[in-house]
């Protein structure tokens, strides 16, 4: 009878356990979006040309020299 009653509350805190990750990863996702900025905030007009954002493009070509425009 002790046994009986110590095992379900044991298996309560094993089952909430095992779902806690099912409810928590959720919630830190909705609460880390709070503060990402949206495409919708943006504005459509280009930066100038002082403050644009310099880009490199990497190609990974090996010995493919010849055939690669400048």
């Amino acid at each position: 009878m002790f046994l009986r009653v110590l095992i379900t509350p044991l298996s309560a805190l094993l089952v909430a356990l095992s779902a806690l990750p099912w409810w928590l990863s959720p919630m830190l996702v909705s609460w880390r979006r709070r503060g990402t900025p949206s495409l919708d905030d943006a504005s459509d007009t280009p930066p100038a040309a002082a403050d644009a954002v310099r880009v490199s493009v990497i190609l990974p070509a090996r010995n493919e020299g010849l055939h690669i425009a400048d």
